[in-house]
């Protein structure tokens, strides 16, 4: 099973996790701030997928 990981948003939430930690001080808030952007970038990709779908039935 291989499993496929986008090696640049990886390095960017961690990058950001680093910044917040540096802002925040406090890493139960740090963490809170990035459940809530994995949350949100889970919406924005379905979001995306969905968009791609209605493009795509639109074209054929």
């Amino acid at each position: 099973m291989k499993i496929n990981i986008n090696w640049k948003k990886f390095l960017l939430f961690f990058v950001v996790i680093g910044g917040l930690l540096l802002i925040t001080e406090s890493f139960w808030m740090t963490l809170g701030i990035v459940l809530l952007l994995f949350v949100v970038d889970h919406f924005l990709q379905e979001y995306d997928k969905k968009q791609a779908g209605k493009r795509n039935g639109k074209n054929q």
